[in-house]
Protein backbone atom coordinates (compact mmCIF):
# COMPACT_ATOMS: atom_id res chain seq x y z
CA UNK A 1 0.00 0.00 0.00
CA UNK A 2 2.59 2.62 1.15
CA UNK A 3 4.53 1.60 -2.45
CA UNK A 4 1.32 2.66 -4.04
CA UNK A 5 0.97 5.89 -2.32
CA UNK A 6 4.87 6.77 -3.07
CA UNK A 7 3.91 5.86 -6.76
CA UNK A 8 1.13 7.97 -6.76
CA UNK A 9 2.97 10.60 -5.20
CA UNK A 10 5.75 10.23 -7.35
CA UNK A 11 3.30 10.62 -10.08
CA UNK A 12 1.37 13.89 -9.08
CA UNK A 13 4.90 15.44 -8.38
CA UNK A 14 5.82 14.47 -11.94
CA UNK A 15 2.92 16.30 -13.43
CA UNK A 16 2.82 18.96 -11.07
CA UNK A 17 6.24 19.27 -12.18
CA UNK A 18 5.34 19.53 -15.98
CA UNK A 19 2.52 21.96 -15.38
CA UNK A 20 4.87 24.06 -13.39
CA UNK A 21 6.81 24.54 -16.78
CA UNK A 22 4.43 24.78 -18.76
CA UNK A 23 3.10 27.74 -16.65
CA UNK A 24 6.52 29.15 -16.16
CA UNK A 25 7.09 28.96 -20.15
CA UNK A 26 3.83 30.22 -20.97
CA UNK A 27 4.56 33.51 -19.38
CA UNK A 28 8.18 33.90 -20.51
CA UNK A 29 6.70 34.15 -24.35
CA UNK A 30 6.87 37.37 -25.62
CA UNK A 31 3.02 37.31 -27.19
CA UNK A 32 3.49 40.00 -29.41
CA UNK A 33 5.79 37.62 -31.48
CA UNK A 34 3.82 34.76 -31.24
CA UNK A 35 0.75 37.14 -32.37
CA UNK A 36 2.97 38.04 -35.30
CA UNK A 37 4.33 34.78 -36.33
CA UNK A 38 0.71 33.92 -36.57
CA UNK A 39 -0.46 36.83 -38.06
CA UNK A 40 2.90 36.60 -40.86
CA UNK A 41 1.81 33.24 -41.91
CA UNK A 42 -1.01 34.71 -44.13
CA UNK A 43 0.84 37.31 -45.81
CA UNK A 44 2.56 37.12 -49.03
CA UNK A 45 4.47 40.31 -50.16
CA UNK A 46 4.31 41.86 -53.64
CA UNK A 47 7.67 41.86 -55.73
CA UNK A 48 8.22 45.37 -54.82
CA UNK A 49 7.76 45.05 -51.03
CA UNK A 50 10.47 42.13 -51.36
CA UNK A 51 12.86 44.67 -52.88
CA UNK A 52 12.05 47.76 -50.82
CA UNK A 53 12.78 45.33 -47.72
CA UNK A 54 16.01 43.74 -49.31
CA UNK A 55 17.22 47.15 -49.40
CA UNK A 56 16.28 47.77 -45.60
CA UNK A 57 19.47 44.75 -44.06
CA UNK A 58 16.12 44.36 -41.51
CA UNK A 59 17.13 42.01 -38.34
CA UNK A 60 14.91 38.96 -38.26
CA UNK A 61 12.69 40.72 -35.59
CA UNK A 62 12.09 43.86 -37.84
CA UNK A 63 11.31 41.25 -40.50
CA UNK A 64 8.85 40.03 -38.62
CA UNK A 65 7.09 42.95 -37.39
CA UNK A 66 6.88 43.70 -41.42
CA UNK A 67 5.44 40.82 -42.41
CA UNK A 68 3.15 41.29 -39.32
CA UNK A 69 1.89 44.16 -40.58
CA UNK A 70 1.44 43.45 -44.44
CA UNK A 71 3.00 46.83 -45.86
CA UNK A 72 1.30 46.70 -49.71
CA UNK A 73 2.14 49.37 -52.49
CA UNK A 74 -0.76 51.43 -53.47
CA UNK A 75 -2.06 53.47 -56.01
CA UNK A 76 -3.59 57.12 -55.32
CA UNK A 77 -7.05 55.58 -55.00
CA UNK A 78 -6.23 53.07 -52.62
CA UNK A 79 -3.58 54.98 -50.47
CA UNK A 80 -6.41 57.68 -50.23
CA UNK A 81 -9.00 54.85 -48.65
CA UNK A 82 -6.61 53.01 -46.67
CA UNK A 83 -4.92 56.32 -45.12
CA UNK A 84 -7.42 58.81 -44.90
CA UNK A 85 -5.84 62.28 -45.10
CA UNK A 86 -7.70 66.15 -44.36
CA UNK A 87 -7.12 68.12 -46.89
CA UNK A 88 -5.47 70.75 -44.99
CA UNK A 89 -2.75 68.25 -43.54
CA UNK A 90 0.94 67.84 -45.06
CA UNK A 91 1.16 65.13 -47.85
CA UNK A 92 1.51 61.68 -46.12
CA UNK A 93 3.56 59.03 -48.32
CA UNK A 94 2.85 56.40 -45.65
CA UNK A 95 0.68 55.24 -42.67
CA UNK A 96 0.51 52.73 -40.37
CA UNK A 97 -3.09 52.00 -39.95
CA UNK A 98 -5.30 49.42 -38.07
CA UNK A 99 -1.81 46.99 -37.48
CA UNK A 100 -0.87 47.42 -40.83
CA UNK A 101 1.52 49.79 -43.22
CA UNK A 102 0.85 51.03 -46.39
CA UNK A 103 2.88 53.11 -48.73
CA UNK A 104 2.02 55.34 -51.78
CA UNK A 105 3.04 54.35 -55.47
CA UNK A 106 6.08 56.52 -56.08
CA UNK A 107 8.06 56.30 -59.41
CA UNK A 108 9.95 59.25 -60.28
CA UNK A 109 13.49 58.26 -60.46
CA UNK A 110 15.26 61.63 -58.95
CA UNK A 111 12.97 60.45 -55.44
CA UNK A 112 14.87 57.17 -55.55
CA UNK A 113 14.94 55.95 -51.71
CA UNK A 114 11.86 58.18 -50.30
CA UNK A 115 9.66 54.26 -50.53
CA UNK A 116 12.51 52.64 -48.68
CA UNK A 117 12.88 55.29 -46.18
CA UNK A 118 8.86 55.76 -45.83
CA UNK A 119 8.65 51.97 -45.15
CA UNK A 120 11.24 52.15 -42.82
CA UNK A 121 9.70 54.99 -40.96
CA UNK A 122 6.05 52.90 -40.51
CA UNK A 123 7.88 50.16 -39.74
CA UNK A 124 8.99 51.87 -36.85
CA UNK A 125 5.61 53.26 -35.89
CA UNK A 126 4.60 49.51 -36.02
CA UNK A 127 7.99 48.45 -33.74
CA UNK A 128 6.59 51.32 -31.35
CA UNK A 129 3.12 50.02 -31.09
CA UNK A 130 4.75 46.43 -29.56
CA UNK A 131 7.01 48.22 -27.10
CA UNK A 132 5.94 48.53 -22.93
CA UNK A 133 4.53 51.22 -21.52
CA UNK A 134 8.04 50.88 -19.32
CA UNK A 135 10.21 50.24 -22.53
CA UNK A 136 8.61 53.51 -24.34
CA UNK A 137 9.10 55.68 -21.16
CA UNK A 138 13.07 55.04 -21.70
CA UNK A 139 13.03 55.62 -24.69
CA UNK A 140 11.09 58.81 -24.99
CA UNK A 141 13.38 60.40 -22.52
CA UNK A 142 16.36 59.38 -25.28
CA UNK A 143 14.45 60.72 -27.91
CA UNK A 144 13.23 64.01 -25.98
CA UNK A 145 16.97 64.65 -25.23
CA UNK A 146 18.24 64.18 -29.23
CA UNK A 147 15.21 66.31 -30.28
CA UNK A 148 16.08 68.97 -27.75
CA UNK A 149 19.70 69.08 -29.66
CA UNK A 150 18.11 69.27 -32.91
CA UNK A 151 15.25 70.60 -32.92
CA UNK A 152 15.83 73.51 -35.48
CA UNK A 153 16.12 70.48 -38.16
CA UNK A 154 13.16 68.04 -36.88
CA UNK A 155 10.78 70.54 -35.50
CA UNK A 156 9.24 70.91 -39.22
CA UNK A 157 8.45 67.20 -39.20
CA UNK A 158 6.85 66.71 -36.31
CA UNK A 159 5.11 70.52 -35.36
CA UNK A 160 1.59 69.78 -34.15
CA UNK A 161 2.65 66.31 -32.61
CA UNK A 162 1.99 65.94 -28.68
CA UNK A 163 2.55 63.65 -25.96
CA UNK A 164 3.16 60.39 -27.29
CA UNK A 165 2.27 60.76 -30.73
CA UNK A 166 5.68 63.58 -30.43
CA UNK A 167 7.44 60.36 -29.44
CA UNK A 168 6.00 57.79 -31.85
CA UNK A 169 7.03 60.11 -34.63
CA UNK A 170 10.34 60.87 -33.39
CA UNK A 171 10.80 57.27 -32.94
CA UNK A 172 10.73 56.89 -36.86
CA UNK A 173 12.34 59.99 -37.64
CA UNK A 174 15.17 59.97 -36.21
CA UNK A 175 15.38 56.13 -36.30
CA UNK A 176 15.59 56.72 -40.27
CA UNK A 177 17.23 59.68 -40.80
CA UNK A 178 20.21 59.77 -38.76
CA UNK A 179 22.84 57.19 -38.92
CA UNK A 180 23.77 58.00 -35.50
CA UNK A 181 22.19 59.42 -32.39
CA UNK A 182 25.36 59.71 -30.45
CA UNK A 183 23.30 57.64 -27.32
CA UNK A 184 24.10 54.65 -26.62
CA UNK A 185 20.70 53.07 -25.56
CA UNK A 186 19.18 54.63 -28.52
CA UNK A 187 21.13 53.71 -31.47
CA UNK A 188 21.36 49.77 -29.44
CA UNK A 189 17.53 49.95 -29.75
CA UNK A 190 17.46 50.99 -33.70
CA UNK A 191 20.09 48.31 -34.23
CA UNK A 192 17.25 45.39 -33.00
CA UNK A 193 15.74 46.28 -36.33
CA UNK A 194 18.62 47.81 -38.68
CA UNK A 195 21.81 46.06 -39.35
CA UNK A 196 23.29 49.55 -41.39
CA UNK A 197 21.27 52.19 -40.45
CA UNK A 198 24.13 54.28 -42.64
CA UNK A 199 22.75 52.59 -45.64
CA UNK A 200 19.14 53.55 -44.43
CA UNK A 201 19.83 57.50 -43.47
CA UNK A 202 21.37 57.95 -47.29
CA UNK A 203 17.52 56.81 -48.48
CA UNK A 204 16.33 59.74 -46.74
CA UNK A 205 18.87 61.76 -47.73
CA UNK A 206 18.90 61.21 -51.04
CA UNK A 207 15.18 62.51 -51.83
CA UNK A 208 15.75 65.02 -48.96
CA UNK A 209 18.32 66.73 -50.68
CA UNK A 210 16.49 67.11 -54.45
CA UNK A 211 13.79 68.68 -52.75
CA UNK A 212 16.47 70.92 -50.59
CA UNK A 213 18.36 71.98 -54.00
CA UNK A 214 15.90 72.77 -55.51
CA UNK A 215 14.31 75.13 -52.66
CA UNK A 216 17.63 76.47 -52.61
CA UNK A 217 17.63 77.28 -56.85
CA UNK A 218 14.32 79.04 -56.46
CA UNK A 219 14.99 80.92 -53.52
CA UNK A 220 18.76 81.87 -54.88
CA UNK A 221 16.67 83.16 -58.54
CA UNK A 222 14.10 84.87 -56.29
CA UNK A 223 16.63 87.02 -55.02
CA UNK A 224 18.64 87.88 -57.98
CA UNK A 225 14.90 89.02 -60.13
CA UNK A 226 14.32 91.18 -57.16
CA UNK A 227 17.41 92.61 -56.83
CA UNK A 228 18.00 92.78 -60.60
CA UNK A 229 13.99 94.76 -60.98
CA UNK A 230 14.97 97.07 -58.02
CA UNK A 231 18.40 97.86 -60.64
CA UNK A 232 16.17 98.15 -63.38
CA UNK A 233 14.06 100.34 -62.15
CA UNK A 234 16.56 102.81 -60.48
CA UNK A 235 18.65 102.60 -64.23
CA UNK A 236 15.12 103.59 -65.97
CA UNK A 237 14.53 106.33 -63.25
CA UNK A 238 18.20 107.83 -64.32
CA UNK A 239 17.77 107.07 -67.70
CA UNK A 240 14.58 108.95 -68.24
CA UNK A 241 15.44 112.01 -66.02
CA UNK A 242 18.40 112.04 -68.16
CA UNK A 243 16.77 112.05 -71.40
CA UNK A 244 14.11 114.81 -70.49
CA UNK A 245 17.75 116.67 -69.41
CA UNK A 246 19.31 115.91 -72.69
CA UNK A 247 16.37 116.99 -74.19
CA UNK A 248 16.20 120.07 -72.62
CA UNK A 249 19.62 121.20 -73.50
CA UNK A 250 19.48 120.13 -77.46
CA UNK A 251 16.70 122.56 -77.26
CA UNK A 252 18.30 124.92 -75.97
CA UNK A 253 21.17 124.76 -77.52
CA UNK A 254 19.69 124.87 -80.91
CA UNK A 255 17.66 127.96 -79.91
CA UNK A 256 21.06 129.74 -79.19
CA UNK A 257 22.66 128.51 -82.14
CA UNK A 258 19.60 129.89 -84.15
CA UNK A 259 19.68 133.10 -82.86
CA UNK A 260 23.84 133.22 -83.43
CA UNK A 261 24.18 133.67 -79.41
CA UNK A 262 27.53 131.64 -80.08
CA UNK A 263 30.18 134.18 -80.38
CA UNK A 264 32.81 131.92 -81.74
CA UNK A 265 32.91 128.17 -83.14
CA UNK A 266 35.53 126.77 -80.75
CA UNK A 267 32.32 127.60 -77.82
CA UNK A 268 29.75 126.01 -80.37
CA UNK A 269 31.85 123.30 -80.82
CA UNK A 270 32.51 122.59 -77.35
CA UNK A 271 29.14 122.46 -76.25
CA UNK A 272 27.97 120.77 -79.18
CA UNK A 273 30.59 118.01 -78.18
CA UNK A 274 29.08 118.23 -74.35
CA UNK A 275 25.91 117.39 -75.79
CA UNK A 276 26.70 114.25 -77.83
CA UNK A 277 28.86 112.51 -75.08
CA UNK A 278 25.98 113.00 -73.11
CA UNK A 279 24.07 111.40 -75.56
CA UNK A 280 26.69 108.66 -76.13
CA UNK A 281 26.54 108.07 -72.43
CA UNK A 282 22.94 107.46 -72.57
CA UNK A 283 23.19 105.09 -75.28
CA UNK A 284 25.48 102.46 -73.03
CA UNK A 285 23.28 103.24 -70.32
CA UNK A 286 19.86 101.89 -72.42
CA UNK A 287 22.49 98.99 -73.90
CA UNK A 288 22.73 98.38 -70.20
CA UNK A 289 18.92 98.61 -69.10
CA UNK A 290 18.42 96.59 -72.27
CA UNK A 291 20.95 93.02 -71.20
CA UNK A 292 20.01 93.38 -67.78
CA UNK A 293 16.52 93.13 -68.44
CA UNK A 294 17.13 90.24 -70.90
CA UNK A 295 18.84 88.62 -68.15
CA UNK A 296 16.22 89.12 -65.87
CA UNK A 297 13.80 88.16 -68.52
CA UNK A 298 16.34 84.67 -68.33
CA UNK A 299 16.36 84.31 -64.51
CA UNK A 300 12.46 84.66 -64.27
CA UNK A 301 11.91 81.92 -67.49
CA UNK A 302 14.51 79.52 -65.31
CA UNK A 303 12.60 80.60 -61.58
CA UNK A 304 9.14 79.46 -63.45
CA UNK A 305 10.87 76.29 -64.80
CA UNK A 306 12.08 75.35 -61.39
CA UNK A 307 8.73 76.07 -60.10
CA UNK A 308 6.64 73.92 -62.42
CA UNK A 309 9.41 70.85 -61.72
CA UNK A 310 9.13 71.00 -58.61
CA UNK A 311 5.39 70.96 -58.35
CA UNK A 312 5.54 68.05 -60.74
CA UNK A 313 8.04 66.19 -57.87
CA UNK A 314 5.53 67.17 -55.00
CA UNK A 315 2.32 66.10 -57.20
CA UNK A 316 4.19 62.76 -57.50
CA UNK A 317 4.39 62.22 -53.84
CA UNK A 318 0.58 63.72 -53.23
CA UNK A 319 -1.89 60.90 -53.87
CA UNK A 320 -4.88 64.15 -53.50
CA UNK A 321 -2.44 65.67 -56.60
CA UNK A 322 -1.77 68.77 -54.79
CA UNK A 323 1.60 70.50 -53.17
CA UNK A 324 1.50 70.94 -49.42
CA UNK A 325 4.74 70.22 -47.57
CA UNK A 326 6.12 66.69 -47.49
CA UNK A 327 6.42 64.40 -44.24
CA UNK A 328 7.07 60.95 -44.17
CA UNK A 329 4.31 59.42 -42.85
CA UNK A 330 1.50 59.09 -39.89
Amino acid sequence: MKNKLRDNLDNFLAVFIILLCAFVAVFLIDYTVLADRITALSYAPSETIVNLTEALFLTERAQLILAASQPSVQSAADFQASCPIETTEATVIGCYANNKIYIYDISRTELDGIMQSTLAHELLHAAWDRLSATERKDLGAELLAFYNEHQPELLPYVEGYEGDKLLDELHSLIGTSYASTGLVALDQHYDKYFKDRSNLASFFSNYHSTFQALNQKIETLHNQIVANQAQLSALTTNYTDAVTELNSAIEDFNKRASSGAFTSLESFESERNLLLNQQTALDELRRQINNLSASTNALIAEYNDALIYTNELLESVDSRLESPPITIGS
